[in-house]
């Protein structure tokens, strides 16, 4: 069955059977991840990526549900090392493809390039919310690369689609 009205008046279980109010913190930082997740969902669907882009999706998706189940206490984390090194080497592939940054750019572009844009704020926004919860130190890790690897992303995507960088300009 698909509804159990246990939330119902607000709580919600954890995967170790914990009931906690569906606003406490670690809620929250749960919903973050999904959310994340879902947007990173939406972004792979509107492109046609490399084999190599395609499987970092599925690492990445899978990785941020290891994290929703290690946040649920469901089990310990399975992420490692490893899991940040791929990201930091696509990051570094996505970068030998973009011009030197050399000034903040606006969150624009394409509506591609905006979801890419929108899952990094979500991504940095999960991070952030993951603080109070004193997660594994690599789940932290993963997270602020991936933030990285979607600004990469966007920016490798600007260069393919030939949809120009706009400069942030600021006020003198």
């Amino acid at each position: 069955m698909l509804y159990t009205k246990t939330g119902d008046a607000g709580e919600t279980s954890l995967a170790n059977g914990q009931r906690l109010p569906k606003n406490d913190p670690l809620i929250e930082a749960l919903g973050d991840v999904d959310e994340l997740n879902a947007v990173i969902g939406l972004l792979h669907s509107e492109y046609e990526w490399t084999a190599h882009e395609y499987t970092s999706f599925l690492l990445i998706q899978n990785n941020l549900f290891e994290i929703g189940a290690t946040l649920a206490g469901g089990k310990p984390c399975a992420l490692n090392l490893n899991d940040v090194q791929h990201l930091e080497r696509d990051i570094d592939h996505f970068s030998a493809q973009t011009p030197p940054l050399k000034q903040f750019i606006l969150p624009m572009g394409n509506t591609l390039i905006a979801h890419c844009h929108i899952a990094r704020t979500v991504c940095r926004r999960a991070e952030r919310h993951l603080l109070n919860a004193r997660p594994d130190p690599y789940i932290l890790m993963f997270l602020n690369r991936l933030s990285d690897w979607l600004f990469a992303l966007s920016r490798v995507l600007s260069v393919r689609q030939t949809c120009p960088e706009i400069p942030w300009i600021p006020r003198r």
